[in-house]
C-alpha cells in the first residue's frame, strides 16, 4: 500500500466541528467602522461567529450567527482577493496556484483550532474546530442579540487593538486590507472608464473643419486624448479575473 504524497490527518465527523463568522463593516460612515462584540462573562472583545448547523451552508451560518449574537442583519460584501479555487470556466487541469478574482464572497480565512491543545484524549481522540471567516456589510439592526454580548462599531484602527485575541486581530487586519484594496481597485477602474469615455468622445469630434474656418485646436477648441485603457472579461465567478500570482 502506497503512502500519501502529503502529510495528512483524517478526522471523522465526531472529531471536528465547523464554525462560521464574519467581519462586518459599516461602509455608510466615513471612515468605515467594524462590528465588535464585548463578552461580559469573560471580559473579552471578539468577532461574531458560531457553529454551523446540519444542512446549513457556511455563509448562511455566518449570517445567522451575527444576527443571533449582535442583533445585526448583514449581507456578504464582495471583495477582490486571491484564491486557489478556480473559476468554473477554467480547464480541469488548470495549475493549482493562487489567482486574483473580483467580486468574491468566498471565505477569506480559515482558522484550524486544536481543541485538545496537542494532547489527544482517549475518550474523544483528537478534536479540531474549523472556523471559516467571511467579509460582510452591515444591513441594519433587527434584534437585541444575545444578552451576554454588547455589540459596538469601532473605527478599523481602534478595533484591531481592542480585540482580545491575536488570531482575531490577524483576521480583522486581513479583512480590512481586502476591503481597502477592493475599493482602490474599483477607484482605478472607474478612473480608467472616465478616461476611456473622454477619449471616445474626443475621437468622435471631426478632425478637420476647414470648411467652417478652423482645425483642431483652433478658435479655442482643444481636444485631449488619453490611452492605456483595456477592459477585462468576466471569469464566470461573478467578477473579473484581475491577475494570477
Amino acid at each position: 500500500m502506497a503512502d500519501s504524497w502529503w502529510k495528512s490527518t483524517l478526522y471523522s465527523s465526531e472529531q471536528f466541528v465547523e464554525a462560521c463568522g464574519a467581519v462586518v463593516f459599516d461602509t455608510s460612515t466615513e471612515p468605515k467602522q467594524v462590528l465588535l462584540l464585548y463578552d461580559a462573562e469573560s471580559d473579552e472583545w471578539v468577532l461574531p461567529k458560531g457553529r454551523r448547523n446540519c444542512r446549513e451552508s457556511r455563509i448562511a451560518a455566518a449570517i445567522r450567527e451575527v444576527r443571533e449574537e449582535s442583533g445585526c442583519a448583514i449581507r456578504p460584501l464582495p471583495v477582490t482577493m486571491a484564491t486557489r479555487a478556480p473559476s468554473e470556466l477554467e480547464p480541469a487541469d488548470v495549475e493549482d496556484t493562487p489567482r486574483t478574482y473580483d467580486s468574491l464572497t468566498e471565505a477569506f480565512m480559515l482558522d484550524v483550532r486544536d481543541l485538545d491543545r496537542g494532547e489527544a484524549n482517549s475518550a474523544h481522540r483528537s478534536r479540531v474546530k474549523l472556523v471559516w471567516w467571511f467579509v460582510a456589510e452591515f444591513g441594519g439592526v433587527v434584534g437585541e442579540g444575545e444578552p451576554q454580548f454588547r455589540a459596538e462599531f469601532a473605527r478599523c484602527d481602534a478595533a484591531v487593538g481592542r480585540l482580545t485575541f491575536q488570531k482575531d486581530r490577524e483576521v480583522l487586519a486581513k479583512a480590512i486590507d481586502l476591503v481597502d484594496r477592493t475599493a482602490a481597485a474599483r477607484g482605478r477602474r472607474a478612473a480608467n472608464g472616465m478616461e476611456a469615455a473622454a477619449a471616445a468622445a474626443a475621437a468622435a469630434v471631426p478632425r478637420n473643419y476647414d470648411g467652417m474656418g478652423f482645425r483642431d485646436g483652433a478658435s479655442g477648441y482643444g481636444v485631449a486624448q488619453s490611452g492605456g485603457f483595456s477592459s477585462l472579461g468576466n471569469n464566470g465567478m461573478g467578477g473579473e479575473v484581475v491577475s494570477a500570482s
